[in-house]
């Protein structure tokens, strides 16, 4: 059992040369259909053999080794969809959403599906950047073994498209309700 585990109290299970089984809980289909009707997605940039939604995606277990790290190539989706590990083992997400943000302005969209935690540098670097974000009511993600989770919080969908403006404000909580901030974003709720 590693420190980080010990010091909590808690084990946690172990996948993939000691990557965290949390970096492999899977979106739920009511959450990426509702998002696919909305951009018609045509790759899952971190996925599993398991868990991916799109017949075009990158993972550890690809058949073809040259897909199985997605922060080592170029991306070769248009309308690229994302939920990435979100454990520093799986990449940290500074690093998904650096690399996301790199491989979209050669693509039409990348959505990602993030922790909603404004509060973050990578959260900082989308809204500087003009991308428009919109805050979800708590997902429950699928776990390898099919169960669903307990989510700690919220999440984000940050959706990036090349040439978006950006912008000089920092602080999103002092702009009027206008901006692309969504608050309670869950239409899949409804087509459910």
């Amino acid at each position: 059992m590693d420190h980080a585990a010990r010091s909590s109290g808690r084990r946690e299970k172990v996948l993939f040369h000691g990557i965290s089984i949390t970096n492999f809980w899977a979106t739920p289909y009511a959450v990426f259909d509702c998002l696919d009707r909305e951009f018609d997605f045509d790759l899952d940039a971190a996925a599993t053999s398991e868990t991916a939604k799109c017949p075009e995606w990158l993972g550890l277990d690809h058949p073809d080794v040259r897909r199985r790290n997605a922060l080592r190539i170029s991306w070769p989706g248009r309308r690229i969809f994302l939920n990435p590990p979100y454990s520093p083992d799986g990449g940290g997400l500074d690093r998904w959403v650096g690399y996301a943000w790199s491989e979209a302005q050669d693509a039409e969209v990348c959505v990602l599906l993030l922790p909603g935690t404004p509060d973050t540098a990578w959260a900082e670097f989308l809204w500087e950047q003009g991308a428009e974000l919109r805050f979800t009511p708590r997902i429950r993600f699928i776990d390898p073994e099919g169960m669903r989770t307990n989510p700690m919080g919220s999440s984000l969908v940050a959706i990036i498209r090349p040439g978006q403006v950006k912008r000089d404000i920092l602080y999103p909580e002092l702009l009027p309700l206008a901006e692309p901030i969504i608050f309670g974003y869950a239409p899949w709720k409804e087509a459910a």
